[in-house]
């Protein structure tokens, strides 16, 4: 949810929050009816840029007095962005876990998905992180380890869901099969923006597979 910040229009006092994707002329968010033009009319200001992240605000039920004293802004959301989310999964797949371990509420859920060796719930990101990735590199070449690469992020903002899509783009297993699983991690962030819940998908077969022929 992005914050609007207090507009005063002489007596009238506004203190309202929308979702960014509804900052569109004409759109009404709960009492409020968000359009530039009109507002740029009524405060005698002129060419108003209606691509900027400030937007004029008021009242469907308030006459506006002019001029208007203050612009409406966006501030920040209640959940991280695509982009914030992007920058953390690009923290832990270079190996800066502390950074990601931060953003990571103390209460976590964490599930790895399937059928497969590494399935099941997890509470923290050590028990997670001893249960999958460190038996993952018991089986991997120590000159050629998993690397992963963020290829897509979904949501964020005002969404408290959230997805990862990630690839294998490195990393041979001791036998000498190569690292191509695909992964997929939908998380549930808090309003302290933390992560509280991670639902971990990935190609089983081939991770069977690959722990079967290498333990």
């Amino acid at each position: 949810m992005g914050k609007v910040s207090m507009v005063n229009v002489g007596a009238f006092e506004l203190r309202e929050s929308a979702p960014k994707h509804l900052y569109y002329l004409g759109t009404t968010v709960n009492s409020l009816v968000l359009d530039p033009y009109q507002l740029a009319r009524t405060a005698g200001i002129p060419n108003i840029d209606t691509n900027s992240n400030s937007y004029f605000a008021y009242s469907s039920h308030t006459k506006i007095p002019t001029p208007l004293q203050e612009y409406v802004s966006q501030d920040d959301y209640s959940y991280p962005t695509k982009e914030e989310i992007h920058s953390l999964f690009d923290a832990l797949l270079a190996g800066r876990r502390s950074e990601f371990s931060a953003k990571v509420d103390p209460n976590i859920t964490w599930t790895v998905m399937g059928s497969h060796p590494l399935a099941g719930a997890f509470h923290s990101p050590q028990e997670f992180q001893a249960a999958t990735v460190a038996r993952l590199q018991k089986i991997m070449k120590e000159d050629d380890p998993v690397k992963l690469a963020v290829t897509q992020v979904v949501r964020g903002g005002e969404q408290d869901w959230g997805v990862v899509e990630m690839k294998a783009i490195g990393g041979t297993c001791k036998n000498g099969r190569k690292w191509t699983n695909q992964y997929v991690w939908f998380h549930r962030w808090n309003k302290n923006r933390k992560i509280v819940e991670v639902r971990t998908y990935m190609d089983s077969a081939f991770l069977r597979d690959a722990i079967e022929e290498n333990e």
